[in-house]
């Protein structure tokens, strides 16, 4: 059973959130992603998904569109997990949502987004 949901997040809409107390270095999602062209990026960029793509790994004119509860969780400057990105040759790359620090139940999970577009709150 996961030990993350989606939720309500006052200031910033929706996010995730611990459903358990999760100790650190816990996978909390590995997630299959599909890979962005640039142009596909500035694409992406008029729709409502706008918001929810991510950098490529190893390639910064690429993107990636994560396929998990991850691509929900919010930004930090200070925060409580860290996305680790694999690449596996059968089903290529997959994003994981992993705790840096041990997570109270209900305590929202956050990374650093590694490219901000709005303000900081």
């Amino acid at each position: 059973m996961s030990a993350i949901r989606v939720a309500a997040i006052s200031g910033k809409g929706r996010g995730l959130v611990a459903k358990r107390d999760i100790p650190p270095d816990t996978v909390l999602e590995r997630a299959p992603a599909a890979v962005l062209t640039a142009e596909e990026c500035d694409t992406i960029d008029l729709t409502p998904l706008k918001d929810f793509w991510f950098r490529h790994p190893t390639d910064p004119d690429r993107g990636c569109i994560v396929f998990g509860l991850l691509s929900v969780a919010n930004h930090s400057e200070a925060p409580n997990c860290r996305v680790d990105w694999v690449h596996d040759q059968h089903v290529g790359w997959c994003a994981m949502l992993v705790t840096l620090v041990a997570i109270p139940e209900g305590a929202e999970l956050t990374h650093r987004y590694r490219a901000t577009w709005f303000e900081v709150v």
